[in-house]
């Protein structure tokens, strides 16, 4: 199993976690846009990163490494939905 570090990512970044397209990524986010905010430039912060794993849970194939004090506190497991 890969291992991966939280840090800033773009959404080709969360389509490459999550093995699924642009669109699928942009499709799953959007009932959350509020409460993951604005991206910075491009690049979605770390919180908002781990803000994207709460609601969509994390990738399957990956181990995510957190930071200190930021694992999440719910965090569903469910299989990726394409």
């Amino acid at each position: 199993m890969k291992r991966w570090g939280v840090r800033m990512c773009t959404y080709k970044d969360l389509c490459a976690l999550y093995g699924v397209s642009y669109k699928i990524i942009k499709q799953q986010l959007k009932p959350f846009e509020k409460e993951i905010g604005e991206k910075h430039g491009n690049f979605f912060s770390i919180l908002q990163v781990i803000k994207i794993f709460e609601f969509l849970g994390e990738p399957s194939e990956i181990e995510i490494i957190y930071p200190v004090g930021y694992r999440p506190a719910r965090v569903n497991h469910s299989p990726n939905t394409q």
